[in-house]
């Protein structure tokens, strides 16, 4: 039995330590997290995880359901009340013929102007392709210098007709309003593109967490696609293009909100089988927390706690037991013995309770217990409580008893 107690003991006491360890590093990691970035307020962007060292993107588009699994997940995340979806690309239009317009709109610097291919000479033109509620935020439509600004409808792409463009200012020396030029988009395709407006000189807007003058820059719709010819380049596009929209942003003003919403994408992305992951931030300012856990490793970490804690339990409750052999201890012997009771359950509870944190704060995206987490602690917390109590109680009314038949004995 001693040997038994033995084990015991030094198995918790290994599991408190790998805890305390793990715990520890979390906390840190935590902290330098928060200092990096704001999770007061701010921006998750969704990314998708197919790119590894042994598969990428394109793995995945051969599946034969992929383009269904990239529909259904940008619909839900589009439909969904509880979460602002933002679409904010800023993939370039590649500009197919001899561009003479200035230096700042190509993206890469002179040395990428009229680039020769097999169709002609490319340019890799700046661009932003941005979803309705953005360009509505960024209230672009009051910087327009002259033409019109988007509707609801340039953002449904049939394959046919030209994507409506709007210009900075530095086109306005080679271009005009209603002109049409062709470009690569997504280096799939070949698209149209019409002038419907040009902004006012020196435009700068908040995009991504950064400030863009807008003077070189192409902005068009983040297009939806109506209906493409049934083509192997026009499936591919479609792929590349929904993968893109899928890689959107979320607003959150809270910390709590940011866990709500996080739980919504994980489970929107579960339901239709998308394999991504988040980040806070922008670009490549963002950031993805280290020791990541899953919902399904979140529960298991709260399952071990829960074996830990009925283990604890099962232990007290046995050493409660032999209580009754021990009424012939004085009565500061049994208080001491109770509280060595008290502590060990309590130490078991705080090992459960640790586990917990781990799977609520191990990870900024590991959520999975983070609206029962307070709930669970005080539960578990308030049984150790009632616990003790009990036993104290149980003892004293044994010592209690044992006090009056040694009496009675006495005095016979």
């Amino acid at each position: 039995m001693k040997k038994f107690k033995q084990c015991i003991i030094l198995f918790i006491g290994s599991i408190a330590l790998t805890t305390t360890i793990w715990l520890l590093k979390t906390i840190q990691l935590q902290k330098e997290y928060k200092e990096l970035v704001d999770i007061k307020e701010g921006y998750i962007q969704v990314h998708d995880d197919y790119d590894s060292e042994h598969t990428n993107i394109y793995d995945f588009f051969e599946q034969e359901n992929s383009l269904d699994i990239l529909k259904n997940t940008y619909k839900r995340f589009v439909e969904n009340e509880s979460i602002d979806y933002y679409e904010c690309m800023n993939q370039n239009f590649e500009y197919i013929g001899r561009f003479s317009g200035d230096g700042e709109a190509i993206d890469g610097g002179e040395e990428l102007r009229n680039q020769s291919t097999e169709t002609g000479q490319v340019t890799p033109l700046k661009s932003f392709q941005l979803s309705y509620d953005i360009l509505i935020d960024l209230n672009l439509s009051s910087y327009l210098d002259e033409g019109n600004f988007f509707t609801e409808e340039d953002f449904i792409y049939d394959g046919e007709r030209s994507i409506p463009v709007l210009l900075g200012s530095h086109y306005k020396q080679i271009m005009e309003l209603n002109d049409e030029f062709e470009a690569y988009y997504l280096g799939s395709k070949i698209v149209k593109c019409k002038i419907i407006g040009f902004l006012q000189p020196d435009t700068t807007c908040l995009i991504k967490g950064e400030e863009y003058a807008l003077n070189g820059y192409i902005i068009s719709p983040a297009i939806n696609i109506d209906s493409l010819q049934d083509t192997e380049d026009n499936l591919l596009f479609e792929k590349i293009l929904y993968s893109e929209k899928c890689t959107g942003y979320i607003h959150y003003t809270s910390e709590e909100e940011m866990y709500h919403e996080l739980r919504l994408l994980e489970q929107i992305a579960t339901e239709t089988n998308y394999q991504c992951k988040y980040y806070l931030g922008f670009d490549s300012d963002f950031l993805m927390y280290q020791f990541g856990l899953t919902e399904q490793i979140a529960f298991l970490l709260l399952f071990c706690a829960f074996l830990v804690w009925l283990a604890g339990v099962l232990i007290f409750l046995k050493e409660s037991g032999k209580e009754a052999g021990c009424m012939h201890l004085d009565g500061k012997r049994l208080k001491v013995k109770i509280i060595k009771n008290g502590i060990f359950f309590f130490l078991i509870e705080i090992l459960s309770v640790a586990f917990m944190l781990i799977a609520s704060y191990n990870s900024i995206i590991s959520y999975a217990t983070y609206g029962l987490r307070n709930k669970m602690i005080v539960g578990i917390i308030a049984i150790s409580v009632v616990i003790t109590i009990i036993d104290y109680i149980s003892i004293k009314m044994q010592t209690t008893g044992s006090s009056i038949n040694s009496s009675n004995i006495n005095y016979k």
